[in-house]
């Protein structure tokens, strides 16, 4: 699947964020729902603090 290891290559961040698995955010304190809330996706944004 991937090889993390950070000798050989770096973290695929653009490979697995076109996958879903990691999404973009501006700010880290803005950071979206993970993947497997997207679901809840509404819940989670109107429900954080």
């Amino acid at each position: 699947m991937y090889n993390f290891s950070e000798e050989e290559q770096p973290f695929p961040f653009e490979a697995l964020r076109q996958e879903g698995i990691v999404q973009p955010f501006d700010r880290i304190t803005e950071a979206p729902a993970p993947a497997y809330l997207r679901p809840y996706e509404r819940l989670w944004l109107i429900q954080r603090p």
